[in-house]
């Protein structure tokens, strides 16, 4: 069995650390990492005297994508499970996905099928559309009680990357593209990561039989942090990876356009948070030092009639948010 670390980023959690470790004992797992971001509770003492529970106390909240960086400075094992404190997986979960990494030499990232506590899917993977938007793959689709049923039509094909939420990805993926980049404090990180490794030549999968619960505790996150980590994540994913030609594509300046003319009108305090020109350039910036193949991977259509209605009324949960990492 191909060894497994766990990596929990944790901020102010509440009681839900020590759960996620306890259900942690029952998945195929050699040793489990906790990176604490400076959290204000005292959520992290959960970690504390468990047996192959290692925890990091940063001094300062750094972000999601610089605590699993440092989690992955500090272990060695081939395979990465990272896994939000609100999620609960079903037995097996982890043993299913390195089954996948295992049979699949060049699949960087697995996930089973995520489900929200309404019994709905909550992300069987990410995907990526032509407008350069980041969506949780049928998110919202019904799904039946049985493990042994098949999963939502979406979740059949390939996903573009997989949720930071609860995935196995490949070491040796991560480190050939630089493991995650601390520009993104939050949101699109993920993503982001993703479009590296598959510029690299990686693919990603899904595994309907893992299943895990998502309770979504982000989705309750200030308004503001979340609308400009959004938007700047997204300008800052995409000049990266694809730089002026990817921003200034049709279909991803359209949905740029109307984007940010929505927060001007709606939410201007993220729209200035947001920095987009600043976001622009560091992706820019750090494009010149990937030293990776400007491989174009397959997008989705996007859905312009749902995404136009949601950005009208507001109700955007699922038809423009990224999926959710912290």
């Amino acid at each position: 069995m191909t060894a497994t670390v766990a990596v929990i980023v944790n901020f102010n959690s509440g009681a839900l650390l020590g759960p996620a470790l306890d259900r942690l004992a029952t998945q195929a797992i050699s040793s489990t990492v906790v990176v604490d971001n400076a959290s204000h509770d005292l959520s992290w003492q959960d970690a504390l005297g468990r047996p192959q529970v290692d925890l990091h106390r940063m001094p300062s909240n750094r972000g999601f994508a610089a605590a699993v960086n440092f989690a992955l400075e500090s272990t060695d094992e081939p395979y990465v499970l990272l896994l939000n404190a609100d999620v609960e997986m079903e037995p097996g979960y982890v043993d299913r996905l390195a089954g996948t990494l295992d049979a699949e030499p060049r699949v960087a990232g697995a996930t089973g099928t995520l489900i929200l506590p309404s019994g709905l899917v909550d992300s069987t993977g990410i995907e990526l559309t032509r407008a350069r938007c980041a969506f949780d793959r049928d998110r919202g689709r019904a799904i039946a009680a049985s493990s042994g049923e098949s999963p939502p039509a979406g979740g059949l094909r390939e996903p573009f990357g997989v949720s930071g939420a609860a995935a196995l990805l490949r070491r040796d993926a991560l480190v050939q593209v630089g493991g995650f980049w601390e520009e993104l404090f939050v949101y699109w990180e993920d993503t982001e990561a993703a479009w590296r490794m598959r510029r690299a030549g990686w693919r990603f999968a899904h595994e309907p039989s893992a299943r895990a619960v998502h309770a979504r505790g982000a989705d309750s996150a200030d308004a503001t942090f979340v609308e400009a980590a959004e938007f700047g994540g997204r300008l800052a994913a995409i000049a990266r990876n694809e730089g002026w030609m990817g921003l200034a594509s049709p279909q991803s300046l359209l949905a740029t356009a109307v984007s940010g003319a929505r927060l001007a009108i709606r939410h201007r305090a993220a729209l200035r948070t947001s920095r987009p020109l600043d976001r622009i350039r560091a992706g820019l910036a750090a494009r010149k030092t990937d030293r990776l193949p400007s491989r174009r991977p397959e997008l989705e259509p996007h859905p312009w009639r749902a995404w136009l209605t949601a950005q009208v009324t507001g109700r955007r949960r699922g038809l423009g948010a990224v999926p959710a990492s912290p």
